[in-house]
């Protein structure tokens, strides 16, 4: 088989090894058949339906989601606004405002994003919502604002995964949900793997293959085999 090869450890002990047929294939298409992240046809008409982003995020409109975090309350209604309260016995005590849905900031950074695709390299793909004109913020006199990032929920719940600040009185909220995995785009692309079979060459054998040229001969297979994986 012309894909057996030869591999060294990091011990300095050699093995002889056969690629899985998958890796073979790579370049001319997967022996499976599959594209790499699980779709099919019946996805691949999903996606083409599809309009926009927004109408697979229909589902949650008219819909608010809730994290707590310590002292605080974060809610964030879909494509409204968001808040940021503590409640005791039932009664809001304090509150903050970050935000209320701006649609022409967040098709400009929609655009923007789809200019520039590898601004975060190696991040979760996301949709982004931004939200403005909040409470104005003590230290910078600034309103709050805060950007919704909508990732895929492969488990099929909707959550306010994480809140962060990352400079004064701007947030940006993650939000995973099971609607964006609709589209192909928004799926994590699992890697494949397979086994690679390997079996110890004993020393004298590879004296015998030397004198042949640097080749295992493909006798070799024949004698029974020690699988290792590296």
């Amino acid at each position: 088989d012309p894909s057996a090869v030869m591999m060294t450890a990091h011990d300095g002990q050699r093995y002889f090894c056969a690629l899985p047929r998958q890796s073979r294939d790579a370049d001319g298409g997967s022996a499976s058949g599959g594209a790499g992240d699980g779709t099919g046809a019946r996805n691949a008409s999903e996606i083409e339906q599809e309009a926009t982003v927004d109408d697979v995020l229909k589902p949650l409109t008219n819909r608010c989601f809730y994290r707590i975090e310590g002292w605080w309350t974060y809610e964030l209604c879909h494509m409204k606004k968001i808040r940021q309260y503590h409640q005791e016995d039932k009664k809001v005590t304090n509150e903050y405002n970050l935000g209320v849905f701006h649609a022409e900031e967040t098709e400009l950074i929609a655009e923007s994003r789809r200019k520039d695709e590898s601004a975060t390299p190696g991040a979760p793909p996301y949709h982004a919502h931004v939200f403005t004109e909040g409470t104005p913020c003590d230290l910078t006199t600034l309103k709050r604002r805060t950007e919704v990032r909508f990732t895929c929920a492969p488990n099929g719940v909707n959550v306010i995964a994480s809140i962060e600040e990352p400079s004064t009185c701007s947030y940006v909220f993650v939000v995973q949900t099971p609607e964006l995995c609709r589209r192909s785009e928004f799926r994590a692309r699992e890697k494949e793997t397979s086994l690679v079979r390997c079996r110890a060459v004993p020393a004298e054998e590879e004296t015998e293959s030397a004198g042949a040229g640097g080749v295992v001969r493909g006798e070799s297979f024949a004698v029974p085999p020690k699988k290792t994986e590296l």
